[in-house]
């Protein structure tokens, strides 16, 4: 949950503050999940095969789609790679409309639970993934969340705390 909620909090935050950060978003965040994932993929397909519980290609495939992957646990890194593609194209199609953005993300959220949930993936598939979008949307509104009466204090109380 941490690691999607600081995803989110990061993402939103980067988009709001960095001008030109949807321009080159996918050739940057894609290949440093996506790289490795393929690399373990490949590493525990030959290591089935001399374990002598052999994937074929397809399976592999068919394993990604039905929510088994040959890399046992690694839900969060698809889960992960499919909402940077779905934050990519919320910036392309809503441009500086944050608050559209952040609409598109839940129902972005919707969608993905209605399909791990049909097709029978296990519930830690999308039991976290809302928290996304939390991150987005203390993002989004992070000077109202950290601010406590009228004196902006940060997140957390001892950042009032001044050195002697």
């Amino acid at each position: 949950s941490v690691f999607f909620f600081l995803s989110g909090y990061g993402l939103m935050k980067q988009y709001i503050y960095k001008k030109q950060y949807g321009r080159h978003f996918l050739l940057r965040r894609l290949p440093s999940v996506l790289v490795p994932y393929v690399i373990a993929t490949v590493l525990y397909y030959f290591l089935y095969q001399i374990l002598g519980e052999p994937w074929s290609v397809r399976a592999v495939f068919r394993g990604f789609l039905s929510g088994t992957p040959i890399v046992t646990a690694s839900w969060y890194i698809i889960c992960i790679l499919l909402f940077y593609v779905a934050f990519w194209l919320l910036m392309r199609l809503c441009g500086s409309h944050h608050t559209w953005m952040i609409w598109g993300g839940i129902l972005y959220f919707a969608v993905y639970i209605l399909f791990c949930r049909s097709k029978y993936y296990g519930s830690w598939w999308y039991n976290t993934v809302p928290v996304l979008g939390l991150g987005l949307i203390w993002a989004l509104n992070e000077k109202k969340s950290t601010n406590f009466s009228g004196n902006n204090i940060g997140p957390f109380p001892w950042s009032r705390l001044r050195c002697l």
